[in-house]
């Protein structure tokens, strides 16, 4: 879960790193675990913060469009493709940690909020933002009856 939640918050190159960085971090701070029913999301909020620190350290060293490449799909019009990775890595950090323990994990609002140490209402926030953004994104032009361009408010 640790692994596929990085990957989501910062690709391909850093998210083994992150999970594996924060399963470290977990060991050493071991003992000051106050309640072990809550490690579950402590180590996710160890590994969402880590990856913030890293996809925001990463975004000066990396150009954005260097997200795009696809070598699975070579034969395909770029245009006709979704980049859904390039999407989620223009989302903010905890907007993509949201949607990731929403639509990846299955987790329910109270959960992602106490595993991000975030309130529940933050949580709706931000999935609300996130699904906002990426809607805009993925538009697609769409005509009137009287064959104008419609433009969503």
């Amino acid at each position: 879960m640790l692994n596929r939640l990085a990957l989501s918050m910062v690709g391909d190159l850093d998210a083994e790193d992150c999970a594996q960085e924060a399963f470290v971090i977990a060991w050493r701070k071991l003992p000051g675990l106050r309640a072990p029913e809550a490690m579950v999301a402590w180590l996710i909020r160890i590994t969402v913060r880590l990856c913030i620190r890293r996809s925001r350290y990463c975004r000066l060293l990396r150009p954005l469009s260097a997200l795009r490449f696809h070598p699975e799909f070579p034969e395909q019009d770029p245009s006709a493709v979704i980049d859904v990775e390039w999407m989620l890595m223009k989302l903010a950090p905890r907007q993509r940690a949201v949607m990731h323990l929403t639509v990846i994990e299955g987790m329910s609002d109270s959960e992602i909020a106490v595993a991000l140490h975030i309130t529940a209402a933050s949580v709706r926030s931000h999935r609300r933002r996130a699904k906002e953004a990426l809607q805009k994104w993925i538009a697609v032009p769409v005509l009137t009856p009287k064959g104008e361009l419609y433009e969503p408010e």
